[in-house]
């Protein structure tokens, strides 16, 4: 007979199809679109998602003050 353990929505990434969640034996990312379940390094209890971007125009703008 198996155990059924808690399963804690830990994190969501705004704007995809990502949620984190963490049980007794660790955390997982979880792409709800595919079904994919990756296990995440840390044993947390709150995930941040942090999705950097990156404006190509503003690098141009320092690099021109450079001069």
């Amino acid at each position: 007979r198996r155990r059924v353990h808690a399963l804690v929505t830990s994190g969501i990434a705004e704007g995809t199809q990502i949620i984190f969640v963490i049980t007794r034996d660790g955390s997982y990312m979880v792409d709800l679109e595919s079904g994919r379940v990756r296990p995440v390094s840390c044993l947390c209890r709150k995930i941040f998602p942090y999705m950097s971007f990156y404006i190509p125009a503003m690098e141009a703008a320092c690099a021109g003050q450079e001069q």
